[in-house]
This record gives C-alpha cells, structure tokens and sequence, in this order.
C-alpha cells in the first residue's frame, strides 16, 4: 500500500465541540510513483508548509495545503549519507522530522544514526552522531533539538554547534517518578524503545515510551515522571488509569493537547490527552489502515500520515468524554501506482517493524533491518546501516533537561 497525507482541521482551537472538523486528503495517490510514496514522518513550519521524510524514496518533500508537493532535500531513490545542498544530499531510512521558528528543519536519519538539518534554502548539514536508530526529534523553546534515541533507550538534547547531552535513560527499563524521597532523573530513568517525542511552550518534553505503553513527562528539571498510561489496554479516562498498546508517536500543540498515535493490530487509534489530562480516542483508522506520522502545525491542524487501503475513509471516533466531539471524517484514496508498500499488521502488544515503513517497536522486540525498519528490540538493536553507531566527535555531557541545569561528564553507549 501507498501512502497519504490527512489534514484535520479543527475551527477556533483544539479540543472545540464546535468549528470545521474536516479530513481532508493532502497528498496521496496522484503524486508521481517517485515521490513520497512511504511517507513516515510529518512536521510543519510556522508559515503553513508541511514537510515529509518518505523512507521509500530516502528524501525530504514539502507541501502545502492544497497538495502541492516538490523536493526539498535527498535524490529519490538514492540512499547514503551525503551532506550538500538539495538533491546532492543523501539520506537512509530518515523517520523523524521537526522544524523551528526560522524555518530550518531537523531530520532524525534514522539508518545514518545521525541527526541531519536543513536551511531553508536546501542545504543539508550533520549536526549530531552516535545516536543507534534515532526515531524522533523534537524543538525545545529554545532551540535545542530533542531526539529519541530509540535504540539506545535514552533521550538527548543537541545544542547549538553539536553539543549533545543527556537528558534521561540509560539501559532498557522502566524507571520514573521518585526513589524515596529524591527525584529520578538523568541516567538513573529508564525507557524501553522510546519513539517519539515533542516539547510543549514550557519546555517539557514528553516521551512515548512505547515498549512501556506509556507517556512520559520530563520537566525542565529533569525530572521524569509517567504522564498518561499504566500497563498495555485500551482504557480513556484520566491518565492514571488509561491504558495504551503500543504508542508509537506523540505531539503537543500550541494549546496544550497532546496526540498520540496508539497502534493496534489491523488498524491504529489517535489518541488525545486534554491539558487536565483525560485521555479521549480522537480517531480510528479503518481496518488494514495504518497511522505512521503525526504532526500539530502552530494553527492547531493535525496532519497524519496514514497507509491508503483503497477506497476506505476513516472511522468516526467514538470517546469517553461527551466534549470530545471531533472525528475523522470520511476520505477516499486509491492505491498508489508505485511498487512500494507499508506492512498493516502488528501484534496487540507489539509491533513488527520487518516492512517498509513500521515506525514503532514492541515491548519484547522490533529490528532495525537494512529494508527500512526503525527501531530497536527490547534486548538488542541492530543499526539500519553501515554506519557506526559509536560516539560522534561532538562533546558528550549529561544533562538534567533543562539549559540552564548542572552538567557533568558522561559517553554515549
């Protein structure tokens, strides 16, 4: 199956009983067989674009609303690691993008295990290594860049000119909240395959710590607690008893919503968690359709990149909340002409990254094949290419989560 790009626009404001809340279809089967053919991750600027990174075709698109979309970075179907201006630079496996206020966008190049960025005029640079299958990146308030490093268990924080430090994690685990009396922070949290992340106005960054079927929080002082979710389920309600199965993405808007992407075995829920934090299902996918990517643009627009199963929409979402009354409406899309194809299928508990375009890992193991998989087992990772996955040349520093935090030595594993 192809993919395509579903726009939801919500009227005056997330989270609103009332207002246009329409699923429009971005991009899909009508663009060239050689672009965006495996879209999997989606982030959008302050002045209306949308930017794509397609694994299919190992290069970065743009877009706008009305569907048109162009180049802006990678030669399709031309994988490697090349630093150089537009169609000169090369990617493998790119699985998570961001972008900031000045227009530059962030790439986690997820089988260079090396997070990549790009000027608004196209040039590509490398500003960070060492990192073992990175899924995500995220856009602090103030300018960090935050990335998942998935296989690794950890999450890290790039500063300006490559500094990278640690924000939390060490080995695979499940530690958060309080030891006793004293906070866990820094190396003494742990996450199991941590897939996403996203930084809200306060600089809070939030974690989906999918093999934990959680989502975590990390205050400025990074502190790490549990956000939303307990064990693997399917429970709405408060975040202390709601349950997820496997969440794979997690953003924040500008209004204080969070969207998860929560995948299930023949289709995918998004979910939402309100700023008092009740966890309502914001949409479901049809059966056989997928959720890859997930992005809030700064108007409140949820973008999601969703595998096209033919002429299936989506399904209205149903929720725990009476106030939560925006669904996903219907949009028809055919398969795309092109050869590539996104696997459907995924455990309850788990997610099989063994096709083209599985963005998530499941709690007891995923792997990160040469084909285009993303994360890493729960006990082991293997890189999605030849790259080294050892500590880059940038400076290495742990850090509590916030810039203005102590600082101590510490290495990349």
């Amino acid at each position: 199956m192809a993919t395509q790009l579903i726009m939801i626009e919500q009227g005056s404001g997330a989270g609103v009983a009332s207002g246009k809340n329409v699923g429009k279809l971005v991009v899909g089967n009508l663009f060239p067989s050689t672009t965006a053919d495996g879209m999997n991750a989606v982030a959008c600027d302050w002045s209306g674009n949308v930017y794509i990174a397609d694994i299919a075709t190992n290069a970065i698109y743009k877009t706008t609303d009305g569907g048109d979309i162009s180049l802006f970075a990678g030669l399709p179907n031309n994988d490697g690691f090349v630093n150089g201006t537009g169609t000169a630079a090369r990617f493998n496996n790119p699985k998570g993008i961001a972008c900031d206020k000045s227009g530059n966008v962030y790439v986690a190049d997820t089988g260079n295990n090396r997070i990549r960025k790009i000027d608004p005029n196209g040039k590509v640079t490398t500003i960070a290594g060492g990192f073992s299958s990175p899924l995500d990146v995220a856009v602090a308030p103030n300018g960090d860049i935050i990335v998942a490093d998935t296989g690794n268990h950890r999450i890290y924080r790039v500063r300006a000119g490559g500094q990278t430090l640690l924000v939390a994690g060490s080995t695979i685990g499940n530690a958060s909240g309080n030891n006793g009396n004293v906070k866990i922070k820094g190396s003494a949290a742990k996450f199991n395959t941590p897939s996403s992340v996203t930084v809200d106005n306060s600089g809070n960054i939030y974690v989906a710590d999918t093999g934990n079927y959680q989502i975590k929080i990390i205050h400025p002082d990074g502190w790490v607690k549990i956000f939303a979710g307990s064990t693997v389920g399917n429970v709405n309600g408060i975040a202390s008893v709601a349950k997820f199965t496997s969440p794979t993405r997690v953003k924040v808007s500008r209004s204080g919503f969070l969207y998860i992407i929560d995948v299930v075995s023949t289709y995918n829920r998004i979910k939402r968690i309100d700023p008092n934090g009740n966890v309502s299902t914001f949409g479901n996918m049809v059966k056989n359709e997928l959720a890859y990517g997930l992005a809030v643009s700064p108007a409140d627009k949820i973008y999601v990149v969703t595998s096209a199963s033919g002429s299936e929409g989506h399904e209205s979402s149903s929720s725990s909340s009476s106030s939560d009354s925006e669904s996903v409406s219907s949009v028809s899309s055919a398969s795309s002409a092109s050869s590539m194809t996104q696997s459907s299928g995924s455990s309850a508990s788990s997610v099989s990254s063994a096709s083209s375009n599985n963005s998530a890992s499941s709690a007891s193991s995923v792997s990160s094949a040469s084909s285009n998989n993303s994360a890493s087992s729960a006990s082991s990772v293997s890189s999605a290419s030849s790259v080294s996955s050892k500590s880059s040349s940038s400076s290495m520093t742990q850090s509590s989560g916030s810039s203005s935090s102590s600082e101590s030595p510490g290495a990349r594993p």
